[in-house]
C-alpha cells in the first residue's frame, strides 16, 4: 500500500506543477491555472493532505474515493473549461485595449493557450484513477509465523484470590 501511496503522491506533486506552468498568454502577460481558477491550485494540495491521513488513519477507502472525487473534478475543470473566455483573461483583454467587454477575436491581441491544462487534465486522471485502484485492492494479509501462534488457555487464578483473602 506503502508503493500506491507514493504513486498517488508523486502523481499528485506533478498535477500541482502543471497547474502552476502557462496556461494562456495574452499580450505579454501570462497565466497561469492558479491565476485563472484560484479552486484549481487547492485541489491537489486537498489530495496530498488526504492522501497523507489516508496512511495513518482507519478511512483509508473513503478517503481515496475523495481523492479520486476531487481529482476527477479537476480533470474535467482543467480539459473542458474555455480558459480564454475566463474573467481574467477577459479584464486583460480590457486593460490591454480599452475596450469594455469586447470580442478577442476582433481586438487583435495575441493570445496563446499552451498544452499545460491538457497535461494537468492527465495528471488528475490519473490520480484519479491510482486513487480508485487502491481503494478497490484489498489490502495484503499478514501471515503469522507458527512460533507467534497463540495458546488459548485461562490460567488458573485460585492461588491470587487466596493470596488476596488473607
Amino acid at each position: 500500500m506503502r508503493k500506491q501511496l507514493f504513486l498517488i503522491t508523486s502523481a499528485s506533486l506533478a498535477w500541482w506543477i502543471t497547474i502552476n506552468l502557462t496556461w494562456v498568454t495574452v499580450g505579454d502577460k501570462d497565466f497561469t491555472g492558479g491565476n485563472l481558477s484560484p479552486v484549481l491550485n487547492l485541489m491537489p494540495g486537498i489530495a496530498l493532505l488526504m492522501i497523507f491521513i489516508s496512511a495513518y488513519g482507519r478511512l483509508r477507502r473513503s478517503l481515496l474515493i475523495g481523492i479520486s472525487l476531487i481529482a476527477g473534478y479537476a480533470g474535467y475543470l482543467s480539459f473542458f473549461t474555455y480558459w480564454i473566455g475566463s474573467s481574467v483573461v477577459k479584464a486583460e483583454f480590457e486593460r490591454l485595449t480599452g475596450i469594455a467587454g469586447g470580442d478577442h477575436s476582433a481586438l487583435n491581441v495575441a493570445t496563446g493557450i499552451s498544452a499545460a491544462p491538457t497535461a494537468s487534465a492527465a495528471l488528475a486522471c490519473l490520480v484519479a484513477g491510482l486513487a480508485i485502484y487502491s481503494s478497490a485492492r484489498k489490502p495484503a494479509q499478514t501471515k503469522r509465523r507458527s512460533s507467534e501462534v497463540e495458546v488459548d488457555y485461562e490460567p488458573d487464578n485460585r492461588a491470587l484470590w487466596d493470596e488476596q483473602e488473607n
